[in-house]
């Protein structure tokens, strides 16, 4: 594993990809504004996110996932590829609801809390202190928005 270093930020990745983004320029972004960094190749004709390019997708159904959520550590070991939908499929089958999703994000030590209305949609609820404090944004967003019937997630 090599490190790279971009203003205040290190960027991970894999020995071998480092002949392979020589011909580039690398920058860090936040992206949308979320805090969420991510990493960019430019160069004349285009820019691409790292990690697709890392890992070759170019398919746009198919999302390149950072397995630790930090979106700047590139290394194989920590991206995977799945349709969106697979994701949230699976996301649901681990929290026993549908379309929900709560999250620990270790960069800025905050739990956060998503609703996936349909298969193309993202709901941020936002960024809480506490795992509970997520889970009841969670279910107070349930509740004032959809059905009664519909399952709320449960503190353990």
């Amino acid at each position: 594993m090599k490190t790279l270093t971009i203003g205040e930020f290190v960027v991970l990745l894999d020995d071998e990809d480092f002949p392979r983004i020589e011909n580039f320029t690398v920058e860090v972004s936040d992206y949308k504004g979320d805090k969420k960094f991510k990493v960019y190749l430019k160069s004349d004709e285009k820019t691409v996110y790292l990690h697709r390019f890392l890992m070759d997708v170019w398919d746009k159904s198919t999302v390149v996932f950072h397995r630790n959520s930090n979106y700047l550590d590139n290394r194989k070991e920590n991206l995977y590829t799945a349709t969106s939908y697979a994701k949230r499929k699976a996301i649901d089958k681990r929290y026993g609801v549908e379309g929900a999703c709560i999250r620990y994000d270790d960069k800025f030590s905050t739990w956060d809390a998503y609703y996936f209305p349909s298969k193309s949609t993202r709901k941020i609820l936002g960024s809480y202190t506490t795992r509970g404090e997520a889970i009841a944004a969670h279910n107070a967003y349930i509740k004032a928005n959809l059905d009664p019937g519909t399952p709320t997630l449960k503190l353990y």
